[in-house]
């Protein structure tokens, strides 16, 4: 029947010596006569038609012969017609299941590549009547793992779940799939018996799985190997290499869609981090801004007495480490100054250093200038705002009045020193900095560790390396060149030459115990530089009601001399401590630290009708 000849036997006698299990299996079924005529197609036998006769013998004579040859025919020309019908139409259902998979590809979110994969996945399972389909990418280490997957629930039944096409590295003794594989090549197994006999652990390990029919289809994505498609069938099936070039289409759609998602990804990540350095940009530039206002033009510290000199020498010292310092010292001595030095002598002084003043903010948002904030955070709270911290990555950041914070936000502070991690206000993300920390303060912190006003740990993590900063009137010869700064300051700004300072006046300035400090003495400066008319500069008395000050050369105790100082300064302000034009203004002191030092030298304002 192979080779396509006609078997015609008239009785059971008329079979040949070689065909005794033909003889006797028709000797079994009582079958007397029977005639089996093939049907030629293409070359090849594609069907057959068998009559058998159990009653009695038939004589298959030519013209029955003839005419069974005919019919045999057009049996197989059907089967065939319908066979081609069947293949047509099943290309013709991949074909619109690619324009539906394709179509759905169309302007595709990166977010939901994922699932539309997955349900194309599963389309061409069901359209193939498969029970498993993979889809594989390669890695880093030129291996191919699988990203997706559809099972059908018959596949999950059976042993096949755990197939070795699911594995990320194939048997050792399976070098026929192997060597297939490694060089790009499709496999097509419709049936066990496809398997070539160099391939028989192949064989071995499908079929006891359960697996019949195996086909892994490489695709390429603009001419470079990008994944491969594997399906399996517990079912015999047929593979046309029609289906296979439409598979292949399918996996460059998908191919496609996964390099436009991770172009897509890293786009985003990039305008993300784009977006983020901008914000940041901004924040810095409008730092500096506000720092440009804030900030007196001195570029250095002036002056050579030893207490000063002993400050400087420790800031060498620890410039060029990454440890955190708290500068001591009263309010107006130079402290920013003294940060300022430590950062341009550091491995940071390239970036700039960002100055938090935590007196200056209520506490409801110092938290946010410090940490930042999240839109919606809190009303009012607009825009994303980046904090200090933030800003501050990689460089330094000067916490200035690091005792006015709140016992709250000073467990936050100690957080982001230990860990270096912090939560924007509205958030829950962490987010990490590396900044050094300086910082700086006029109160005693130790007797506020004490009074439980400042946390003892805080106070040991800020407390690494202390500096004091000495007042000025433990500087006293440090004076001159100081007023000499201020005055050609004020020259440049206000058009006026003064070429000579009297020496009962240098000597008033020395003699005086400046409660304000450096920035007393700046102001005391820049008022005598106003009523200055000439090339000497002048420094007297005046009544005017804003201010109404002396210094007075005289022999008597500083504390006298500060105390009417300070109480000179009280009467020409009514009393009046606080606000524009008030006498802490006018001093150059910090409201709170006035009244500390009104208390220390007993002054008390007195009723009068």
């Amino acid at each position: 029947m192979i080779a396509g000849e006609l078997v015609k036997i008239d009785e059971m006698d008329q079979f040949p010596d070689v065909a005794t299990n033909e003889r006797q299996y028709c000797e079994n079924l009582g079958i007397q006569s029977f005639i089996m005529v093939p049907a030629m197609l293409g070359g090849r036998v594609v069907a057959a038609l068998a009559l058998d006769s159990m009653n009695s013998l038939e004589i298959w004579n030519d013209g029955i012969v003839q005419r069974l040859q005919i019919v045999t025919g057009m049996i197989a020309n059907a089967q065939e017609r319908t066979r081609r019908q069947r293949k047509l139409a099943d290309i013709h259902n991949f074909e619109a299941l690619v324009s539906r998979v394709s179509a759905a590809f169309i302007n595709l979110s990166p977010e939901a590549v994922e699932s539309e994969i997955e349900k194309g996945l599963r389309a061409i399972a069901e359209t193939l009547d498969a029970d498993h389909i993979s889809l594989s990418l390669p890695d880093d280490e030129s291996c191919y793992n699988v990203s997706h997957e559809w099972v059908s629930e018959v596949f999950e039944c059976v042993q096949a779940k755990e197939c070795l096409f699911r594995s990320k590295e194939l048997p050792q003794d399976c070098t026929w799939l192997a060597d297939r594989l490694r060089r790009n090549k499709s496999v097509h197994i419709s049936k066990s018996s496809d398997w070539p006999a160099e391939a028989e652990a192949e064989r071995a390990a499908v079929k006891q799985t359960g697996i019949q029919s195996v086909l892994i289809v490489p695709f390429e994505v603009k001419g470079q190997l990008a994944g491969r498609f594997v399906i399996n069938s517990v079912r015999q099936q047929a593979w046309p290499m029609e289906l296979v070039t439409r598979i292949q289409n399918m996996g460059e759609l998908f191919g496609q869609a996964l390099g436009r998602r991770d172009a897509e990804m890293r786009l985003r990540e990039s305008y993300k981090e784009i977006e983020s350095l901008k914000e940041r940009l901004q924040q810095e530039n409008l730092y500096l801004k506000e720092e440009v206002k804030l900030t007196h033009n001195h570029d250095e510290i002036i002056g050579d007495s030893p207490s000063l000199q002993a400050a400087l020498l420790k800031v060498e010292q620890v410039a060029a480490t990454n440890s955190t310092v708290l500068i001591l010292g009263e309010t107006g001595t130079g402290k920013e100054l003294l940060a300022r030095a430590i950062h341009n002598a550091s491995a940071q002084k390239t970036k700039i250093m960002v100055k938090v003043n935590c007196a200056a903010l209520p506490s409801s948002l110092i938290e946010a200038e410090l940490f930042g904030r999240e839109k919606g955070a809190y009303t009012g709270a607009l825009t994303k705002e980046l904090g200090r911290f933030e800003m501050a990555d990689g460089s330094t950041i000067f916490l200035d009045e690091i005792g006015e914070l709140s016992l709250e936000l000073q467990a936050k502070l100690l957080r982001v020193l230990q860990d270096g991690e912090f939560e924007r206000l509205g958030s829950s993300k962490t987010r990490k900095v590396n900044v050094r920390v300086l910082a700086a303060t006029n109160r005693n912190l130790a007797k506020a560790v004490e009074n439980k006003q400042f946390r003892a740990d805080l106070f040991y993590r800020l407390n690494v390396f202390p500096i004091v900063v000495p007042p000025l009137r433990d500087r006293v010869e440090d004076i001159p060149k100081l007023v000499w700064a201020f005055v050609q300051e004020f020259s440049a700004s206000m058009g006026k030459i003064i070429e000579s300072i009297p020496a009962t006046t240098m000597d008033s300035l020395k003699e005086y115990s400046w409660p304000g400090n450096i920035r007393e003495l700046r102001n005391i400066i820049e008022r005598a530089m106003i009523i200055s008319n000439g090339p000497s500069l002048e420094i007297k008395p005046w009544t005017d009601a804003a201010t109404s000050l002396e210094i007075r050369g005289s022999s008597r105790r500083l504390a006298h001399i500060e105390r009417e100082h300070i109480q000179s300064v009280l009467d020409a302000t009514g009393w009046r401590i606080r606000g524009a034009g008030g006498a802490a203004e006018i001093l150059g002191l910090k409201p709170t630290t006035l009244e500390a030092r009104m208390k220390k030298l007993g002054l008390q304002r007195t009723n009068t009708r």
